[in-house]
């Protein structure tokens, strides 16, 4: 895999290639909730490890559960921030292309709803940012992935009681944030 070409290690190339196919899919989905484009979500999986390559020694230390929250949380973290580049793009160029553009009267948004839209999109993005790991791979997994309680917990190594209380916790400090 060329993504990988320039590793020197052999066995270090051989893994990052079967955890990039073993992981590919999953990643790719998670990254589909941010991006619109299959070829946008493709280019965070790979810049994703591209990331990743540097860390293979951390990777190779994890089990099964704390590698897939580590690439999610990878894939996700990537994703956010690509995704808040290209809105801040798609605003500029919005904002840049305004003054030239007749809006039509039947369109239910108004440039201030977009506006709003993407200032409520980026608080979002900041407050998330703002958590610890573990809390934004909770409510990530939970409100993104559509997992369980009872697979999160299993993925944690914490009881189900427990994940609904931190995804409780997590969500007011998002909320608090957004607020400030």
């Amino acid at each position: 895999m060329i993504l990988f070409a320039e590793m020197d290690n052999p066995s270090d190339r051989e893994f990052m290639e079967q955890t990039y196919s073993a992981y590919f899919k999953k990643l790719f989905s998670v990254a589909k909730h941010y991006v619109a484009e299959d070829s946008v979500a493709e280019d965070v999986v790979q810049d994703s490890f591209v990331k990743l390559i540097a860390k293979v020694q951390l990777l190779r230390s994890f089990n099964r559960a704390k590698l897939r929250a580590y690439l999610i949380s990878t894939v996700r973290n990537t994703a956010i921030t690509k995704s808040q580049k290209q809105s801040a793009e798609r605003a500029m160029q919005f904002l840049g292309d305004l003054e030239n553009t007749q809006i039509d009267d039947t369109d239910n948004i108004s440039p201030e709803e977009i506006l709003v839209n993407a200032e409520l999109q980026s608080a979002f993005s900041s407050a998330m940012e703002r958590l610890g790991e573990r809390d934004r791979y909770l409510l990530e997994a939970k409100y993104y992935l559509g997992l369980s309680d009872s697979e999160i917990a299993k993925a944690l190594g914490v009881k189900a009681a427990s994940v609904r209380t931190i995804i409780m916790r997590a969500r007011q400090k998002v909320l608090n944030t957004i607020s400030e």
